[in-house]
């Protein structure tokens, strides 16, 4: 069995080796609905209570980048336990095949601005949803990392923002178009408007209704009603922009390594797949480098 002792210092153990929040949260959930799962089923075998708990998984229509995930985070608890010297019976954790990685979706310029003009800056949370969906577009930040931005992270004047917690712990500093920081400014404003009682976090550039520091399934929610209010019948998450931002970068010129650093990836691979959807621009890349591609 896996105590909640153990569980609470490995996901110390991942905090110090600065893996991201989002991937603690998703791995010690997974962590411990196993743990649930082996002591509900009584099963002495831990590689037995393994492949019960993912064909549990399987049973709820879990998908298998999900189930690849769950396996991600035993191998994780597992590892740390063996390095830590704690005596914990290791399993044998299947290996799941690999999903077909698909190619990121983005969004048309006209659907972008369709989106952000569907928000109406008249009240202080219209206002707050406007610079949300202009700051996701223009900095192509990550849900988390537009959440996780503080007041003193934003340089308004010179257009640009220190974004923390990206994958390994890395930070960046990005800049912000125009009209972004023209819809963050109108945002910081309207919190004059804010009712008395309401005391919104001093250190949170975005925050709910209630003056708490926005948080990703909140966001998600902003972009949703947005979806709704343009009318458009595609699927948009706050993922999304920052897709349609890198296509859109690529389109326009920019280099893959510089998209690489605006976007926080650690891996050039990772960028190079926006070259699939980006097609025309590869070509130019390939027509304009290449010694005899003329």
């Amino acid at each position: 069995m896996v105590a909640e002792s153990l569980v609470a210092r490995w996901v110390a153990s991942l905090r110090i080796r600065g893996a991201s929040p989002a991937t603690i949260d998703a791995y010690s959930r997974d962590v411990r609905d196993f743990a649930r799962c082996w002591a509900d089923s009584h099963e002495p075998d831990p590689t037995a209570a393994v492949e019960l708990y993912l064909a549990a998984m399987l049973e709820r229509g879990c998908r298998n980048a999900r189930l690849r995930r769950a396996a991600a985070a035993l191998r994780s608890l597992y590892a740390w336990a063996t390095t830590a010297g704690v005596t914990l019976p290791r399993p044998n954790i299947p290996s799941l095949p690999k999903r077909d990685r698909s190619l990121p979706r983005a969004m048309t310029c006209a659907e972008v601005a369709t989106l952000i003009e569907s928000t109406s800056p008249r009240s202080w949370v219209g206002a707050r949803d406007r610079a949300v969906l202009e700051t996701l577009y223009s900095t192509g930040c990550r849900a988390a990392e537009l959440c996780a931005l503080n007041r003193t992270d934003l340089d308004l004047e010179r257009g640009q923002a220190l974004v923390r917690g990206g994958k390994g712990g890395r930070d960046r500093v990005v800049p912000i178009g125009a009209r972004a920081t023209e819809a963050l400014k109108h945002y910081m404003q309207a919190f004059a408007g804010v009712p008395s009682s309401v005391t919104p976090d001093p250190m949170a550039v975005f925050v709910t209704a209630r003056g708490r520091r926005l948080r990703p399934r909140r966001l998600h929610r902003i972009v949703q009603s947005a979806v709704h209010r343009a009318g458009l019948t595609r699927r948009v998450s706050a993922h999304t922009f920052r897709h349609s931002f890198a296509t859109h970068m690529l389109e326009g010129g920019a280099d893959l390594r510089a998209i690489q650093e605006l976007l926080g990836h650690v891996d050039l691979a990772t960028t190079q797949t926006y070259l699939a959807c980006a097609p025309a621009r590869a070509l130019a890349v390939f027509r304009g480098s290449h010694p005899r591609a003329g």
